[in-house]
C-alpha cells in the first residue's frame, strides 16, 4: 500500500483531484447521528449505521477496482454512487469526495492504467474513515 502522503500527491498529480480540506468524519453529522438515538445514553442507531457501513464498504471498494479491472466503466461509476452515498449518510468526506470524483471520471474515460493507485487510495481513506467513525461509539 502506498503511503497517504504520497497516494494523495500522486492522485492529485494524476487526476488534479484536492479534497478541499475535507474532514475524514464530519462531527455535525455524528451529533446528529447520535442525536437520533430512540434510547438516551445508547449509541445503538449509530452502532448499526457504522457496522453496516464498515461491513459493506470494503465490498463496494473491491468490486470497483474489478470493475475498472474488466474496462466496466459503467459499473465503476455506479458502484462509486453507491459508495458516496454510504460515506455522505455517515459523513465520511473525504471517503465521499473521493467516491464523488471517480464516479464523475468514471463516465467519460477509461481509469484502468490507474486502477492500483484508486484501489490504494480508496483502501487508505477506507481505513481512515474506519477508525475514527469506530472512535466516535
Amino acid at each position: 500500500m502506498i503511503s497517504k502522503q504520497i497516494a494523495v500527491k500522486e492522485l492529485g498529480k494524476h487526476f488534479n483531484f484536492k479534497f478541499s480540506g475535507e474532514p475524514i468524519i464530519d462531527p455535525k453529522r455524528m451529533i446528529m447521528l447520535k442525536d437520533m438515538e430512540t434510547s438516551p445514553n445508547t449509541n445503538e442507531f449509530l452502532k448499526e449505521l457504522v457496522t453496516i457501513f464498515c461491513r459493506d464498504t470494503p465490498e463496494i471498494i473491491r468490486a470497483i477496482g474489478t470493475a475498472i479491472e474488466n474496462a466496466d466503466n459503467h459499473l465503476a461509476c455506479q458502484l462509486s454512487h453507491r459508495l458516496k452515498g454510504y460515506s455522505y449518510n455517515l459523513g465520511a468526506m473525504k471517503l465521499a469526495a473521493l467516491a464523488n470524483y471517480l464516479e464523475i471520471n468514471f463516465v467519460g474515460e477509461l481509469l484502468k492504467d490507474d486502477i492500483q493507485l484508486i484501489k490504494s487510495i480508496l483502501g487508505e481513506i477506507y481505513t481512515e474513515a474506519e477508525n475514527e467513525l469506530i472512535s466516535w461509539l
